[in-house]
């Protein structure tokens, strides 16, 4: 049985899928099966795929168009791996990718998924690296109002994703939902390192726009502030929905709501002042509004946050 189980949907990848399989059987680490699972490509994304002779490719194609959540779902039912490492079939990883997550679960039995920082390339991107939150409580705020993972840069250990799935009702954002379940079952941290190349491009699911994905935002996220039990109004609630998904709110009564709802969920995780993402998020949505107002409130944030807002 392999020590890890690498999981990859593919969907009418042929133009980027070669890369990311040869960057996966490239890795210094050599204990995993590979997992490609072909969600009925119309392209030649089988065909490249049954070009590989490697033994530890399992090609599994889907009867019927499954979807990402969907097919990632029948990826970890397969999955015989102790640890589950996500992939996508237009990313790169690099060398020492499951090495170094491998070692890291193997040395911290109390974190159930790890992810790492990435290099954004593709489109406008040069070589752009990310700066994701580290640690357990730096990676819940930032789950309050974005992703605090990169999702194919995760490892997952395979017992701590029992009687967890991806939730189809949130397809394009099932990975956000998981981590919202998941935070719950133990720690989650990310690494330091970029592990890898994430491809930026128009066809991806993350970068497309629409009413649709406006609602499924709106509704993650109220998932979310509910299950935190922390005592979030809805007023509180829809303001924190508003500054995440489109940095601003819609008038003077929001702003303060935003800043009760972003005070309380800093208080609940043991913060002393609003962290500093908070505090740029709340004067950052500040600048539309009156100089009186903006002085208002932003009483408690730092003194040259403050003065910046009144220029």
């Amino acid at each position: 049985m392999p020590k890890v189980s690498v999981i990859m949907p593919a969907y009418n990848a042929e133009k980027y899928i070669k890369g990311s399989i040869d960057s996966v059987l490239s890795q210094t680490y050599g204990d995993f099966e590979f997992i490609i699972l072909d969600d009925c490509s119309r392209d030649s994304t089988q065909q490249i795929i049954l070009s590989y002779g490697d033994p530890r490719i399992v090609y599994v194609k889907n009867e019927k168009n499954l979807g990402v959540a969907g097919t990632l779902n029948r990826g970890l039912e397969l999955a015989q791996g102790e640890y589950v490492a996500r992939m996508d079939a237009d990313d790169i990883a690099m060398p020492e990718r499951l090495a170094l997550q491998t070692q890291f679960l193997n040395e911290h039995p109390e974190v159930c998924a790890c992810g790492s920082n990435a290099v954004l390339f593709g489109a406008d991107r040069t070589d752009e690296q990310t700066d994701m939150p580290l640690k357990q409580r730096d990676i819940c705020l930032r789950m309050a109002l974005s992703n605090p993972f990169v999702h194919p840069t995760m490892m997952f250990r395979k017992d701590a994703l029992q009687g967890v799935v991806y939730d189809s009702t949130f397809e394009g954002r099932e990975d956000y939902r998981m981590w919202m379940v998941l935070s719950r079952k133990g720690q989650m941290e990310n690494l330091p390192q970029a592990l890898l190349r994430y491809r930026i491009h128009g066809g991806q699911v993350t970068q497309q726009t629409d009413e649709s994905k406006v609602q499924k935002h709106f509704r993650l996220k109220k998932t979310y502030y509910t299950e935190l039990n922390i005592g979030l109004t809805d007023a509180m609630q829809e303001a924190l929905c508003h500054a995440a998904f489109y940095g601003k709110v819609k008038d003077d009564a929001m702003v303060q709501q935003l800043k009760l709802g972003l005070e309380r969920i800093s208080k609940s995780y043991g913060c002393r002042k609003m962290p500093r993402e908070y505090s740029a998020l709340l004067c950052s949505v500040l600048r539309d509004f009156s100089r009186s107002l903006r002085w208002r409130m932003s009483v408690g944030l730092p003194l040259h946050m403050r003065l910046g807002l009144l220029r």
